[in-house]
């Protein structure tokens, strides 16, 4: 009998099956806002450690984070109405703490200069 193979692990799918986010995200303008920042110039793993071994990754485009958090808002917007709307790679811990009790873990964030550095 043949089985179907196991899913690769996807933070979009985790997102959309989780109640508790996907409400905030309809809910708050200004959480769907930061969890878009959040899914930018961002990498995220699983939180388990096979995935973490096999090197198992999530990320995605600027467009694919708007247009994702507009869809689960449900507030008729489209990817541009978050895109490029600031904050992008910026993750804020309510957002960490969520994805965090879904099973993932932010991975890679970019790096900023120090403004004092000379």
């Amino acid at each position: 009998m043949d089985q179907d193979p196991p899913k690769k692990p996807s933070l979009e799918r985790d997102i959309r099956r989780s109640w508790h986010i996907c409400d905030k995200i309809e809910q708050n303008a200004e959480y769907a806002q930061k969890m878009y920042a959040a899914l930018c110039n961002t990498e995220w793993g699983k939180d388990e450690l096979f995935e973490r071994i096999k090197g198992t990754t999530w990320s995605c485009s600027w467009r694919y984070a708007g247009e994702l958090v507009a869809n689960i808002g449900n507030r008729n917007e489209d990817y541009m109405d978050y895109y490029c709307s600031g904050g992008e790679g910026h993750v804020d811990d309510e957002v960490r703490d969520d994805l965090k009790t879904i099973g993932w873990v932010l991975l890679d964030a970019p790096t900023t200069l120090d403004e004092d550095f000379t």
